[in-house]
């Protein structure tokens, strides 16, 4: 166990030159690790060399978050959890800084903000010291509020900084390691209606107008083979705006039944539905104000009509393969993302693209803003959220500011376009909300067991429900405070 030494002590990690030792001690407890930060500004005040150009430290349940880089530009992070040094995957690092990067980091260091006046409880101080203009400072910043500069010193040492995120909602008890799975495969929602359907056990019906959801029907009642085709396991529905026509895609057939009378509208067999990426399990959607029905059929994106059935057009083909589409809320753009990782924006009642764009490392989900002004992505391993705005033909990066996990495989926008929630893979995943004037996260929803199925939406109330294993939970988000409040 590593114990709080002397001032004049040193601590050398292994591989790191002699000229690059650093100042370090502590047992993982917060009050030693304030204790040497004192330490660290009496050995400046003395000349020694061993004071550190920068030190940081932030604390958790787990022990404390450090990153030490002495003057030299030796960088040694990690997190002291009492008992040992934890140098696990993405929250360490021993590298050393050329002069460049040394240089950036300087600038970074003497441009600081002017740290947080209010008292913040411990589990969301961030204490940073160091040489500045060749004066010894102490800052305390906020952990649910990062300045984007303190940010940037941790991406510049490479060490791990997990922004404080409060945990809302309906929390899960005792299942984070259960592998139980709802056989949840499909979920739509009409947006005029606040009518959902989905696929858990059979294809139901639910009405989420308000808080508190009811179910109102199971697609039963149909002839078979229909019925048949209704409920099983991989079909994938959507649902007309007004809530009364549900759109069925199933082993090459595509169909349309009125769910209140549990009839048959319309049928078509032997398409070719689907692709190698199932389209994110969007292989249809409604669009057009309820007119198109637009369905991946092989590598190809078709516009149907939704009343009778009937092939209109062909947006587009792709060898590639489509790997997302999806339409906005009042189904009046129509987004797909393909293969070799291009994307196109159609207005639905037009055939040609309006705004076409490519991101290196494609992405695994997308979501159009409400006023179909804004798409925001996220590609797998792709730790930042990206923003488009259609009408400057602008490109915007902000990270997740969960480190931890990698990517987000489902975006849903609020009504009044204020918050975004991102389904991130965290362990187990999560929701996060983002407030979209600043895309900082200001809220954390579990998703329950490791393996659990997850589908969420906002009906016009700004509530957003949580559909888990066959059960619906909702959070009201309007009443989450802004970041740091």
């Amino acid at each position: 166990m590593l114990t709080l030494l002397a001032a004049s002590a040193v601590f050398a990690p292994a591989n790191v030159p002699a000229q690059g030792k650093l100042v370090y001690s502590g047992n993982g407890d917060r009050f030693n690790h304030l204790t040497e930060q004192e330490q660290l500004a009496a050995l400046f005040k003395v000349g020694d060399t061993n004071a550190p150009l920068l030190a940081m430290d932030w604390f958790s349940k787990y022990g404390v978050y450090f990153c030490r880089v002495s003057q030299s530009g030796i960088v040694f992070s990690g997190r002291d959890n009492q008992h040992d040094i934890h140098h696990g995957a993405r929250i360490a690092s021993r590298i050393s800084l050329d002069n460049a990067k040394r240089a950036l980091l300087v600038a970074s260091i003497n441009n600081l903000p002017a740290p947080s006046k209010a008292s913040l409880p411990k589990e969301r101080q961030i204490l940073i010291s160091g040489i500045r203009s060749n004066q010894w400072f102490t800052f305390v910043y906020d952990r649910a509020n990062v300045p984007s500069v303190v940010e940037y010193l941790y991406g510049l040492t490479e060490a791990y900084l997990e922004w404080f995120i409060p945990k809302v909602g309906w929390q899960p008890y005792g299942v984070e390691h259960a592998m139980f799975q709802g056989s949840l495969n499909s979920f739509a929602f009409a947006e005029e209606a606040q009518i959902a359907v989905y696929n858990c056990g059979g294809c139901q019906i639910w009405d989420l107008a308000g808080r508190s959801p009811k179910k109102l029907a199971m697609l039963d009642g149909l002839p078979d083979p229909w019925r048949y085709y209704a409920n099983y396991l991989w079909s994938i529905q959507a649902i007309s705006p007004d809530g009364t026509v549900i759109f069925i895609a199933d082993k090459n057939v595509v169909f349309a039944v009125n769910w209140k009378t549990q009839s048959l509208v319309w049928n078509q067999t032997q398409v070719q539905l689907g692709n190698l990426y199932q389209a994110s399990h969007r292989t249809i959607a409604i669009g057009n104000h309820g007119k198109s029905l637009f369905i991946v059929e092989s590598n190809s994106i078709q516009r149907w009509n939704s009343t009778d059935g009937r092939l209109v057009d062909v947006l587009m083909t792709n060898a590639s393969g489509i790997k997302l589409m999806d339409t906005s809320p009042d189904g009046e753009l129509l987004l797909a993302g393909f293969g070799d990782n291009s994307f196109a924006v159609w207005k639905t009642d037009r055939d040609a693209p309006e705004f076409r764009f490519t991101e290196t490392n494609g992405a695994s989900c997308a979501a159009i803003s409400p006023d179909n002004q804004k798409i925001v992505v996220n590609g797998f391993g792709y730790r930042k959220l990206i923003i488009y705005d259609l009408q400057r033909s602008e490109r915007e990066e902000f990270p997740l500011r969960t480190p931890l996990s990698s990517s987000a495989y489902a975006l849903h926008w609020s009504p009044n376009g204020k918050r975004l929630a991102a389904c991130i893979n965290t362990y187990p995943a999560s929701v996060l909300i983002y407030e979209t004037t600043s895309w900082k996260p200001i809220a954390e929803w579990a998703c329950g067991a490791i393996g659990t199925g997850c589908e969420f939406v906002f009906n016009k109330d700004g509530t957003l429900f949580q559909l888990m294993g066959g059960e619906f939970h909702s959070l009201d988000v309007s009443t989450l405070n802004s970041v740091g409040e």
